[in-house]
């Protein structure tokens, strides 16, 4: 999230944390429609999700697509989010060092990436 120095970083956190809930509900909820979702052993990929907030601070999902439109992030965004951005999957793909892998050797973040929902997990839980 890239905001300007007068938000209220305490909204700004909350905004994020109901985006990461949203987005883990979503996919737990898909999780075995394989003609939506298809998710293969060992492999990740990347989803375009859109949200809005309004002038409360409520959080709603606006769209789901099946790759990140990078297209239309102009220059200020590619360089700050964009370039990061597959940075760190090449990152996660060749499991540099930094990376916060857990005891299974999952990787739960790189530089700007996070693994918001873990299906392996969720089914070991239950």
């Amino acid at each position: 999230v890239v905001v300007g120095d007068d938000f209220d970083k305490d909204k700004i956190n909350a905004v994020v944390a109901r985006m990461k809930d949203i987005t883990a509900s979503i996919f737990a909820a898909y999780e075995r429609e394989y003609a939506v979702f298809a998710p293969l052993e060992h492999c990740f990929e990347h989803y375009g999700l859109d949200f809005v907030v309004d002038r409360h601070w409520n959080v709603y999902l606006l769209e789901i697509n099946p790759g990140p439109d990078v297209k239309q992030s102009g220059n200020r965004l590619r360089r700050a989010i964009v370039e990061g951005f597959f940075a760190s999957t090449v990152n996660v793909a060749l499991r540099k060092t930094g990376d916060a892998i857990d005891g299974n050797g999952t990787i739960l973040s790189s530089g700007p990436l996070e693994l918001i929902y873990n299906s392996k997990k969720r089914n070991n839980n239950k």
